[in-house]
């Protein structure tokens, strides 16, 4: 991926009479619709020339605007939201008007997927709209969420390592809009200026009591699995979503394995860039010695959890709590002492 990959697509000085921009990133999506609209509504009212919809009402009123002169400025704007509701008919009638766009009229077209993609009238509705226009798409997968926090603290007029940058995708997760949530929290901590610290991350972004998940993970490295699902139990009635304790426990393991490697080669954790509180790290030095932790199993149980998270029959709630299990039990956690 180049550095630039993730950043949205600049709105070229000549605009074109149809977007279609779909993608899982709803940021992404969003910043680009606003982009081409306040393009395509310079030199006139928005008032008169900015028509909005959804695909799933009938598109040929939507239509006949887009077919209209522009009033008292350069272009008319019709935006198309919910694409993927677009039924056999509005297809057509898409087809059909993309035959013949009205030059003075921007049809922007947005949502999560092109409808009908595998049918026929979806690969048309592609054809036809990169022949008169552009087609984009934004997945999650194409995006660098740890340059966009990078980029959207240094726009924010603050400073913020990359380390940090880590930090805080780990604890929030890779969505971009609920990264540009807690990056703006963080600018208005810091007034606009200033270099965040990992400090600042886990004090103003942290989705869990801090210390409430690093007795969780105390709990699994100590291999008390009764202890370990009561805390469970009591985030997830405190109203944390399981999609976001998980990522909680996998940032905090993983700090606990790279202080159990540091620890064995005789280094020094602050040094290293090994960041916990303190009262938790002697607390872990001697959780470590007892129970020391076995990397690859812990990683396969993470993997597992993350993989079936949003998609097992049983529930969310069930795959974190066989996860805790797991993480608690010879098989699944703490091994043997080498």
């Amino acid at each position: 991926m180049t550095p630039a990959a993730h950043r949205p697509a600049p709105v070229d000085d000549l605009l074109v009479p149809v977007y279609l921009v779909t993608g899982g990133e709803a940021l992404r999506v969003r910043e680009r619709v606003a982009r081409v609209l306040a393009r395509a509504l310079e030199g006139g009212p928005a008032a008169f020339n900015l028509t909005e919809g959804s695909a799933s009402d009938p598109i040929e009123p939507l239509l006949s605007v887009a077919r209209t002169p522009p009033m008292l400025g350069p272009r008319r704007a019709v935006a198309v939201r919910e694409i993927e509701k677009a039924g056999p008919a509005a297809l057509d009638a898409l087809s059909q008007y993309l035959a013949a766009a009205c030059p003075s009229t921007v049809l922007l077209l947005h949502g999560q997927s092109v409808p009908d993609a595998t049918g026929q009238r979806g690969r048309r509705l592609k054809a036809d709209a990169e022949r008169v226009g552009r087609v984009e798409r934004y997945d999650p997968k194409d995006q660098d969420p740890v340059g966009f926090v990078e980029e959207r603290v240094q726009a924010g007029g603050c400073g913020i390592g990359r380390h940090e940058a880590e930090l805080l995708v780990t604890l929030v997760g890779r969505d971009l809009g609920h990264l540009a949530v807690e990056v703006d929290k963080l600018l208005a901590w810091m007034r606009g200026t200033g270099r965040i610290t990992a400090a600042h991350v886990e004090e103003v972004c942290s989705l869990l009591g801090e210390a409430v998940t690093w007795d969780l993970t105390d709990a699994i490295v100590r291999q008390n699995a009764g202890r370990a699902l009561g805390i469970l139990h009591r985030l997830m009635e405190e109203g944390q979503p399981p999609e976001k304790v998980l990522p909680v426990i996998a940032w905090q393991v993983r700090t606990l394995l790279a202080l159990q490697a540091c620890l064995r080669r005789g280094g020094k954790p602050w040094e290293e860039g090994i960041r916990m509180p303190r009262d938790k790290m002697e607390a872990a030095r001697r959780s470590l010695d007892a129970h020391p932790l076995r990397a690859d199993r812990i990683f396969e149980r993470l993997a597992r959890a993350n993989r079936d998270m949003h998609g097992h029959r049983a529930g969310d709630r069930h795959v974190l709590e066989r996860l805790v299990l797991g993480l608690c039990t010879r098989s699944g956690g703490p091994g043997p002492r080498p």
